[in-house]
Parts: structure tokens; sequence; C-alpha cells
């Protein structure tokens, strides 16, 4: 169950049983969990609906915060991702989620001081008791407030600690800037490695670095200012180095730039002349010092 919700199940497996949108997949692939059926299970099923967000607690340390994309029962293919418990009852009540957030809080302290029982398993938006609401009002702002204990531990894949990286940092919060700016220098601080430590906790450098430059830049194409919107509402943009590492360019977020995919394109597979093109109009804009030697 844990497995299937961090690091999700492939299309191929979850169309021979329910058809969902095809936007709701990425890259093929999307996080799934499920609950066994009974009679409180199927109150808190019944209740959440597309758009809820929704505090999985799975286990003794980890809360993991999602949105639910959609909501199947499927028996079969409950069964054939999680097999049957000993009672011949299987997690049916099936949620397929974005991942939002992994908040590492001690389950039982969190459960027991906002009145919820140990046996929860998930909270949401549609079952906030009244200590919740009084301390954070929102999950929205219990997010907020936890963003620097969000980043996913080491052991989560690459993927997946990328996937929590950006959204946790793409947040609309008072706190997120002042955060993304203190990772940046953390990152900095500890240039030669692939992945830095903050708080004991393992963050691929080039997650961070992505996230502050569509920060930085407005989630804007810095050459012609092109966005779009994905199905999902969230804008689309794309991170290049302006100077290629392979020609000596430096992995810095001074050398990295917001594009538009077509601008993209042309940075990395025009001729001369195309190329010159785009580094003229970032150069106008005064982005990365080193390229005025160019």
């Amino acid at each position: 169950m844990y497995n299937t919700l961090l690091n999700k199940v492939d299309r191929t497996v979850i169309s021979k049983f329910v058809q969902i949108k095809d936007s709701l997949y990425e890259n093929d692939k999307i996080n799934v969990w499920g609950l066994v059926p009974g009679p409180q299970n199927e109150r808190q099923w019944s209740r959440f609906r597309p758009g809820d967000i929704v505090i999985f607690v799975p286990s003794k340390y980890n809360l993991i915060v999602t949105k639910i994309l959609a909501k199947e029962r499927n028996r079969d293919l409950a069964n054939t991702l999680w097999g049957e418990d000993k009672n011949g009852k299987t997690w049916e009540l099936i949620f397929f989620v974005k991942i939002l957030n992994i908040i590492k809080k001690d389950k039982r302290s969190f459960l027991r001081e906002l009145g919820y029982s140990e046996g929860d398993q998930l909270i949401g938006n549609r079952k906030i008791t009244d200590k919740f609401f009084s301390k954070y009002s929102s999950i929205d702002n219990f997010i907020d407030q936890h963003l620097e204990d969000s980043i996913s531990p080491e052991y989560l894949s690459d993927e997946i600690a990328t996937q929590v990286v950006q959204n946790v940092l793409g947040r609309k919060s008072n706190r997120r800037k002042k955060y993304l700016e203190r990772l940046k220098e953390e990152a900095l601080k500890q240039n030669s490695r692939d992945y830095i430590e903050v708080k004991g906790k393992r963050i691929k450098r080039k997650a961070i670095f992505v996230a502050y430059v569509k920060e930085r830049d407005g989630y804007k194409c810095r050459v012609c200012n092109f966005t779009f919107k994905k199905k999902d509402g969230e804008n689309y943009v794309e991170v290049a180095h302006i100077i290629p590492l392979s020609e000596g360019g430096l992995d810095h977020p001074d050398n990295m730039v917001c594009l538009c995919p077509n601008c993209h394109k042309k940075l990395d597979l025009g001729d001369d002349d195309v190329r010159k093109e785009i580094i003229d109009v970032l150069k106008s804009k005064g982005l990365n010092p080193w390229l005025q030697d160019r």
C-alpha cells in the first residue's frame, strides 16, 4: 500500500480494470491508495471528492499530503495491487492522488494533539476536528506551517523527491520565497554533491535550483514571456542552462533560465545565428554575468 502511494502505478496496470482521465497520469503513472470496505471506511471514502486535500497517515513518522484526482471502487484492481488481508478482504475503496507534500511528524502525537483516533488513516477537508481547525484553520495552512519539515527523507525515489520539492515550493505561501532562498544558498555551499543535506534529509540540488529559477522568473519564458496552463491548472515552463555544462557553463541558478519549449529548443538545437538571437535577448536582460564575455 505504502509503495503504491509513494512510487506510483503504471497506466497499463490500472487501465485493465478502470478508466480514468488521461490528464491525471504523470508520465503514464499515478499514485494509488486504498481502504478495506467496512462501515467507517466506507463513510470516510464516500465523503471525499476529486480536488479535496487529504492527509494520509500510513506510518509512524510520515504524514503524506495529497490531492484527490479520482476515486473508484474496484476489487479486481485492489487484489492485483495489494492482494487480500487475512479475512479475504482487499483495499477496494481506491483513491488516485497527487502527492503535494511529505511531512516528518510523529503519528501518535499528531493525532492525539488534534483530537483524532490513533487508528485514523486519513484526514481531509471533510474531516477536520475542532482542535485541528482552531490550530491551523485549514489543510492548506497546515501544509504552509510545516514547509521546513516537508522535504522527503532520503529513502524516497529521485522522482518522488523532486515531485515533493517542486510541489511544496510551488505553493502560494508567505514563507515559500524565504525558504526557497535558504535552500538555494545551502545547495550552493554543498556544490560538489548531487544531493544536499538539510536537517538530515537529502534533496536533489537540481530540484532546488529548478524550483528557485521558476519562482525567480515568474513561471514565464525570459525570451518571449510565453507560458501556458497545463490540464491540472499549473503553468508550464522549462528550465535550461544558458551556457551548457558541456561548454563549461556552471551548474548555478545564475546560469539557468526559464524558457518556453520553443525557445529552449532554439537554444539547445539551433544553428549559431538562432542561438545568438536567444543569447542576445538574455544578455539585454542582464541574465548570467558570464554571458558578457561571449
